[in-house]
């Protein structure tokens, strides 16, 4: 069950610009931290001091794209979204996190095999939590082929 404390949406430039979050939410309070061009390495750093303290009730999360760009190791992706993502969790056990997949960007392509590995890793182990959800926005995206759809 909900603990009535704000949905925090967080991550990249893909959610900071995600305007009408508040419109699709009416019945919470929503809060967007999300930063464009942030990365893993920067989340780790502000989980404690920017997110913790709003005692959050849901968590819409992003992250991951700009770590590829960098270009970040995936282990070392993985390694800080599960820490932050237990981090959330053992500091506020009812809240709610759902982690959003990074998305099969066409300027990606080269690297979408770690695009999926991510992907894949995170499915995995939000089916073995309660409190975490992986939500996959690559078929909004692409069609069963891969192929973009316009």
């Amino acid at each position: 069950m909900s603990n009535g404390g704000p949905v925090v949406v967080m991550g990249s430039s893909i959610f900071q610009q995600w305007f009408n979050v508040q419109d699709l939410l009416p019945y919470k309070a929503t809060i967007n931290l999300a930063v464009g061009g942030t990365t893993t390495l920067d989340w780790v750093d502000w989980i404690a001091p920017q997110v913790l303290p709003l005692k959050l009730s849901i968590v819409l999360f992003y992250a991951g794209s700009n770590d590829i760009n960098r270009p970040y190791p995936v282990a070392d992706i993985l390694s800080r979204t599960h820490q932050m993502l237990n981090q959330i969790h053992e500091a506020i056990p009812d809240c709610k996190v759902h982690y959003f997949s990074v998305i099969r960007a066409p300027q990606k392509q080269p690297v979408w095999d770690q695009v999926d590995q991510i992907n894949e890793t995170m499915q995995q182990n939000a089916a073995k939590q309660d409190w975490l959800t992986f939500v996959d926005l690559n078929p909004i995206f692409y069609d069963d082929q891969g192929s973009c759809l316009e």
